[in-house]
């Protein structure tokens, strides 16, 4: 039987706390409630926690000050930041220091649990055995693999750009691919583009399309492939 996931939430105002824990509970979560830092601190020493939504501001101890006490100890467990000081830095702030996502208060309760499986689910790619790719591969043990699955898992999570380095054969499109498969957007379309073999010309109609007659070989309308890939994920190969 698969384990239900247990997820501690941490606010200072009590109504927001009855307000997550009606929400999570109706969406079957096993939920622990924290009202400060301290709190939340003593039940993450008592009980395994698969995923840590703490508000940002609070008294005597903020948010990120919990957060980085507990990477400390529990440097896996991944954090979703509630606040009403919803500005673009401390999103930033939050996520460099190894937060996986970001919500601003007032929130929608669906968007939360939306980030919160989209979390857990890029979460299980820590299983050792599970293939990488299309099952030709599979993760190794190695401090560099274990960075990238943590990367992967990390990224898949949010809706954010991702570029990503490596030599030629690496396995960056496999890379991309799991990115794609372990996302929000794994039902909708995974799109990619090889852009260091097509010429600069054509690649310009093939990222945004064009209509008939817009140049000599213009027959028909053409989607463009930024279009084809909307509410998915467009791979950009070779961009470099």
């Amino acid at each position: 039987m698969t384990r239900v996931p247990r997820i501690l939430i941490v606010d200072d105002d009590p109504s927001i706390l009855e307000v997550l824990y009606a929400r999570l509970t109706a969406s079957d979560f096993l939920v622990e409630k924290a009202g400060d830092a301290e709190a939340a601190a003593r039940i993450l020493k008592e009980k395994p926690v698969d995923l840590l939504v703490s508000d940002m501001k609070m008294p005597k101890k903020s948010g990120m000050e919990l957060f980085a006490e507990i990477r400390q100890h529990l440097p896996d467990l991944p954090v979703i930041f509630l606040t009403a000081y919803g500005t673009i830095p401390d999103a930033v702030d939050a996520i460099r220091h190894g937060a996986v996502d970001y919500i601003s208060k007032p929130f929608d309760g669906r968007e939360l649990i939306r980030k919160i499986n989209a979390v857990l689910a890029a979460r299980k790619i820590d299983d050792e055995s599970e293939p990488l790719g299309d099952g030709s591969y599979y993760w190794g043990n190695s401090p560099g693999m274990r960075h990238l699955k943590d990367m992967v898992a990390k990224v898949a999570a949010t809706p954010v750009n991702v570029l990503i380095l490596g030599e030629s054969g690496v396995g960056k499109e496999r890379i991309a691919g799991l990115i794609h498969k372990k996302s929000l957007r794994a039902d909708h379309p995974y799109v990619v583009v090889d852009c260091g073999s097509t010429p600069a010309g054509i690649l310009e109609s093939e990222l945004f399309g064009h209509i008939k007659g817009a140049f000599t070989h213009a027959v028909k309308d053409k989607q463009g492939l930024i279009q084809a890939a909307h509410t998915g994920t467009l791979f950009l190969d070779e961009i470099g």
